[in-house]
């Protein structure tokens, strides 16, 4: 059997995404993700985890594009490992969750974040990372497909 490193997280950015490309012209986009624990026995809320996730090419110009803070996601990624020598010679070892889909978890973006218009109705966009460059996302212009 071979293994399986896939990552499901549900939450809210908590700040815009942050879009940047490498030397090279590959773009690549970071953000945090608010997600709650569950509360513990006779607790008001539970507490919160800031997850870090990083989103390459077309999936990270998508992200910065149409999420931005306080937007509710539903994010699947896999968990990589990174190490690097900070300025005074310290190694680190940093796990980041790359991003393979992004689906938004609200029905439109809160107040003046999120990105592109949603319309009256709002509805609910997803986006699954190209396996190849050429990949054209389908539009629902006529609310017809299933998701």
């Amino acid at each position: 059997m071979s293994d399986f490193n896939k990552c499901y997280f549900t939450g809210r950015l908590g700040k815009d995404p942050e879009l940047r490309s490498t030397s090279n012209g590959t773009s690549v986009c970071t953000f945090s993700l608010a997600v709650e624990r569950p509360k513990a026995k006779n607790a008001e809320r539970g507490e919160t985890d800031w997850i870090d996730f990083v989103a390459w090419r077309s999936t990270a110009e998508y992200i910065a594009r149409y999420f931005g803070k306080g937007r509710k996601v539903v994010v699947e990624a896999a968990a990589r490992t990174r190490k690097y020598e900070d300025k005074n010679g310290v190694n680190h070892k940093v796990v980041e969750f790359n991003v393979t889909e992004i689906q938004a978890a609200d029905s439109r973006p809160q107040g003046n974040n999120g990105g592109g218009s949603y319309g009256d109705g709002g509805y609910q966009q997803q986006y699954t990372a190209p396996a190849q460059d050429n990949f054209t996302p389908l539009t629902d212009e006529d609310g017809e497909l299933p998701f």
